[in-house]
């Protein structure tokens, strides 16, 4: 499958991260799943990316500075969205994604 069909899902909930990888793959997607930040940065560098979403608070490393270290990482930028909290467009992210509140 071509790297536009790619999406890097980055959740530290696995029923949050479980519902939204389900999502994707019924649609046609290939997904993957980082449950920390250190994993996404591994993952992000390791695979070419069209869509990252990313969780804001993850319990290693700040949503915000996995994207920023992966914008300088990888060879392409993938168009990058952000869940958790107000404010899609601040710190370079494209968009944001509501996901489900417990």
């Amino acid at each position: 499958m071509t790297a536009y069909r790619r999406i890097l899902v980055v959740e530290d909930d696995p029923e949050t991260a479980g519902q939204l990888v389900d999502s994707l793959k019924s649609s046609g997607y290939r997904v993957d799943w980082a449950a920390s930040g250190s994993e996404a940065l591994t993952r992000g560098v390791a695979a070419d990316y069209a869509v990252i979403t990313i969780d804001r608070m993850l319990p290693d490393i700040d949503g915000l500075a996995v994207m920023r270290q992966l914008r300088r990482a990888m060879s392409s930028d993938p168009a990058s969205r952000r869940t958790g909290g107000p404010h899609a467009h601040v710190n370079g992210f494209r968009s944001r994604l509501s996901t489900p509140s417990a």
